[in-house]
């Protein structure tokens, strides 16, 4: 063998034996940061970021951080890279009805972030002597006495009949013509600018629907037809008779020829 070929040889080597190096020490990287992130991260908080409009949801946030990671199905002290952030996500909407929309990320070196959009609580129903807070999409966010929460939100009273099931985490259980009804009434409130005003809604017979406008109205709606004509037409009663210290029944159900009988309370 001359020197030329011996010199060429010997380049090769050192060349495979650079690369076996280099390969060793990536291989070392990448375990060595696989342990960190698995072995040496370990959740200790979550960081709640919450998105809610303070108009759609008044107060305090509903959970403690205690309470967040026991809905997310978390437990503290988990490595911070040992769980599926897809599932914890679903696991919120089903263990924490309050959330709407959840958003989870990790942040180094002990930290689960959560960006939240809460529930809008629009009514509450009673049931068997027990008090459901409901979301303006009937889904039933949780069971209560205190009259405080129904008071800080400004909670309208829903009463209707054949309430087969008030399941938290839920959409309650009633008839589908009754929802659209529900759904319906809230539309044309919002339309209205008055949604704010009323303090209940009767649909226990669909065809004799009722509300109250604030403390001193109440509505009478007859059956579903015509809602928006109806509610528009009770919100120019309502104007007309501003200053009125004493309220009374205004009965609308005649919308066909847009009458109103009006009754002053004895």
């Amino acid at each position: 063998m001359d020197f030329d070929t011996t010199v060429k040889n010997k380049k090769k080597q050192n060349k495979k034996n650079l690369v076996i190096a280099l390969l060793a020490v990536l291989i070392i990287l990448i375990l060595g940061l696989y342990f960190c992130f698995a072995k040496l991260f370990f959740v200790k908080s979550v960081d709640i970021k919450d998105n809610t409009d303070k108009v759609v949801f008044v107060g305090e946030f509903p959970y403690t951080q205690e309470q967040m990671l026991e809905g997310l199905g978390i437990k503290k002290g988990i490595g911070l890279y040992d769980f599926d952030l897809s599932e914890a996500q679903s696991n919120a909407k089903y263990n924490l009805p309050y959330i709407k929309e959840i958003k989870l990320s990790r942040r180094w070196p002990s930290t689960i972030v959560a960006k939240t959009v809460l529930e809008a609580p629009t009514y509450y129903v009673s049931v068997d002597n027990d008090l459901y807070i409901l979301s303006d999409e009937l889904k039933v966010l949780e069971k209560t006495d205190s009259s405080e929460t129904i008071e800080l939100n400004t909670l309208i009273h829903l009463e209707c009949k054949a309430i087969h099931s008030c399941i938290v985490g839920e959409k309650m259980g009633i008839s589908e013509d009754i929802e659209n009804i529900i759904y319906e009434l809230e539309e044309k409130l919002l339309e209205n600018d008055v949604q704010n005003e009323i303090t209940s809604i009767n649909v226990s017979d669909k065809f004799n629907i009722s509300l109250t406008y604030g403390t001193r109205y109440v509505v009478k709606l007859g059956d579903s037809g015509s809602l928006g004509t109806k509610i528009e037409f009770m919100k120019r009663i309502v104007e007309d008779r501003t200053g009125d210290v004493v309220g009374g029944t205004i009965d609308v159900s005649d919308e066909d020829n847009r009458e109103a009988i009006y009754k002053k309370f004895n």
